[in-house]
């Protein structure tokens, strides 16, 4: 599970540890790594919007894994 806000992201395992990312970014699932590593690299690039990265992040993870697709809910705090 992914939990964060503005400032802060955590992810919670199946254990109930919380843990906090080395690194801005955080992902989870099948997919995980391969988001994990697209986010990281799209999350550098300070011209894209947050949503923007997701989307593009998530594309590119179900370009790479077949267990990864297309169909996103995406919720925003604002």
């Amino acid at each position: 599970l992914l939990v964060g806000d503005k400032e802060k992201l955590f992810i919670i395992s199946g254990n109930g540890d919380v843990i906090e990312p080395e690194h801005d970014v955080a992902a989870i699932g099948s997919g995980g790594s391969f988001a994990l590593s697209a986010a990281r690299a799209l999350a550098e690039n300070p011209n894209m919007e947050a949503r923007d990265i997701v989307e593009k992040a998530m594309g590119i993870a179900a370009d790479i894994c077949i267990y990864t697709n297309r169909n996103l809910i995406l919720d925003e705090i604002k």
